[in-house]
Parts: structure tokens; C-alpha cells; sequence
């Protein structure tokens, strides 16, 4: 079973309990045969702060959904209350989301590519007027190529998300 870039929509927030994370994951516990696998796909803390060079262009939408983000420790210890054994964590680490297309420097200035990263949907029209001021004057000035390096550079050592791989008791 797998549960792909979707806790954070729950409603939780840093701060709180993470309620309804554990009540997801008891009900995915439930569900799970004897020996089953569950794969959680998240991202870490570090990931979300690091890992997508454009999050730089909109820093409150990018913070607002890092904080609906359970640590990857928040999420082991509930996977294990709830009787499931961690067997590891997977980071792709070359992978990007939208693949070639995510190092598009000028993808931020079309709404259909920033359909591909839910956290567009959290900006706010002064920030994605502030985005495409940023992003158009880096072009003008031939600059958007480096901006883009500079700010994907920890990409390529923490990844964008993280598989953390739990399986159920087998009897």
C-alpha cells in the first residue's frame, strides 16, 4: 500500500499532534495484511527548506506548507504505535518533481507548470506578483540560469521526497 504526497492535506499543523496523521495511519495499519507493506511518500523538513529552487521566489507559500509537513520522525514513532516496523527510508536524490521541466528557470511564470507543485496554490497574488517581477528581471538580465543553479545546488544531496517504508506484523 502506498499513500503518495498526501498527509500533509489532512489538516494538521506544526505545533499540534498530528491527530489526524496517526488516525490515517492507524486506519492504513488496519487495512494492512498480515506482513504488508505500507510506503509513505513524504518529504523532510530539510527537503521542503532546501530542496526546490523555486520555494525561494515564494517563501511564505513555501513555509505555510512546510509546516503541514509531520517530521519524519513524527511519522516513524506513529507508524510504530500503531504496530507497524519501520525497515527503512528511500531518498531519490537525482529525481525531480515535473523531471526536466522542474529546471525550467522561467516554468514559475506559467500556470500550467506551476501546477505541478501544490504549493503554488498557497501563494498569495502579492507573491506571485512578487515571483514574476523576480523572475522576469533574472531573465532580463541573464541571470536566471545561475539563480536557478544556485538555488537547486542542495537538491542533488537531500532530494525533494523521501519513501519511508513500514510492514506489518506477519501473524
Amino acid at each position: 500500500m502506498t499513500t503518495n504526497q498526501a498527509l500533509h492535506h489532512l489538516g494538521d499543523e506544526e505545533g499540534g499532534d498530528w491527530a489526524e496523521h496517526a488516525k490515517v495511519l492507524a486506519e492504513y495499519r488496519r487495512v494492512l495484511r498480515p506482513g504488508g507493506v505500507l510506503v509513505v511518500n513524504t518529504c523532510s523538513q530539510d527537503q521542503l527548506r532546501r530542496g526546490y529552487w523555486y520555494y525561494a521566489l515564494i517563501p511564505a507559500a513555501a513555509e505555510s506548507l512546510r509546516r503541514r509537513y509531520a517530521p519524519l520522525t513524527v511519522i516513524e514513532q506513529q507508524l510504530a504505535a500503531h504496530g507497524l516496523t519501520v525497515t527503512g527510508r528511500f531518498v531519490p536524490a537525482d529525481a525531480a518533481i515535473q523531471g526536466a521541466a522542474y529546471l525550467d528557470g522561467a516554468g514559475p511564470l506559467s500556470a500550467s507548470w506551476r501546477l505541478g507543485d501544490s504549493t503554488w496554490a498557497l501563494a498569495t497574488a502579492e507573491e506571485l506578483e512578487t515571483m514574476t517581477e523576480t523572475v522576469s528581471s533574472l531573465e532580463a538580465r541573464g541571470e536566471l540560469d545561475a539563480y536557478v543553479a544556485e538555488h537547486d545546488a542542495p537538491r542533488e544531496a537531500i532530494g525533494q521526497i523521501t519513501f519511508v517504508v513500514a510492514r506489518s506484523p506477519v501473524g
